[in-house]
């Protein structure tokens, strides 16, 4: 047993929390690593057994960015102000750990994003494989990037409104005229997504939502998509100008060395893991936080 403790170190709970659990897992005979928050591991591979989040949501995000793909349990402790994905623990962290150790926990399935993107004179071939879907490689090279919550295609900094067409599975869906587009998980949707207009979603939900932002349109419309669907946002037109379109993934904004042309987003490869212990945990902060 290997256990990855993520702390945000901005945080004094979440230190102190860390430091019983380092003392515990010393007795308990666990290998175990402690990272901050502002650490970046996400050059290694994720070969831990249990990640554990303590802080807020965005301590979730940076661990399930570090655990990918790679179907590891992530574990998660609030410590944060609204903590809408994460687990209380009112019986103490050790608590809290020692459940979830002894298998006490459920774990919820939460599908998560995979981005694809294309550059101004990329060639779009070298991205699929041979039957048509989108390769697998997730090396750097490959411009293909891991979201839990959400992509945010924009005019970034500029005035102007931002251009382009998005398709899904092939087929073309609509023109985007306005601020941008969000495409989001279920996981997301309580976030960006949802101030946008967009729809509150289960966490069971394994397609993905489509958001169009402050459009120029009174007949724009949120879409759900299917789990297997693939959608495809082209903004070439906007890449040959000194505007082109910007890209922010989890709330992080992401550069490239030349104008974006072209996003291909799908639902991830494999699901995050979450471990729970409370049954009806999103509805119930839902109605807390969204309808009272």
């Amino acid at each position: 047993m290997r256990v990855c403790i993520v702390k945000n170190n901005s945080n004094s709970k979440a230190v102190e929390a860390s430091l019983l659990l380092c003392s515990y897992f010393e007795k308990m005979g666990i290998a175990y690593e402690c990272v901050d928050l502002r650490d970046d591991p996400y050059p290694f591979e994720c070969d831990f057994d249990m990640v554990i989040s303590l802080g807020g949501d965005g301590t979730i995000i940076r661990c399930a960015r570090f655990i990918g793909y790679a179907g590891v349990p992530l574990l998660s402790a609030n410590f944060g102000h609204l903590g809408f994905m994460a687990n209380n623990a009112p019986d103490g962290i050790i608590d809290l750990v020692s459940k979830a150790l002894a298998d006490e926990a459920s774990v919820e399935m939460h599908t998560n994003l995979r981005i694809d993107v294309i550059c101004e004179g990329e060639d779009e071939d070298a991205l699929l494989s041979g039957n048509g879907e989108v390769s697998k490689d997730l090396s750097p090279a490959s411009r293909s990037f891991f979201a839990l919550n959400e992509i945010v295609v924009s005019r970034g900094n500029s005035a102007r409104i931002l251009e382009g067409d998005v398709k899904i599975s092939g087929k073309d869906l609509f023109t985007i005229r306005g601020d941008g587009i969000i495409v989001s998980s279920a996981t997301g949707s309580s976030g960006y997504a949802l101030s946008a207009g967009g729809p509150l979603i289960s966490p069971d939900f394994e397609g993905l939502a489509v958001v169009q932002l402050a459009p120029h349109s009174l007949n724009a419309r949120s879409v759900l998509t299917g789990q297997n669907d693939i959608i495809e946002i082209d903004v070439a037109e906007m890449a040959s100008t000194r505007y082109p379109a910007t890209i922010d993934i989890d709330g992080d904004r992401i550069p490239f060395e030349k104008p974006i042309s072209k996003i291909l987003v799908r639902r991830g490869d494999e699901p995050t893991k979450m471990l729970r212990f409370e049954e009806g945990l999103f509805f119930k902060r839902a109605a807390q936080t969204f309808f009272k």
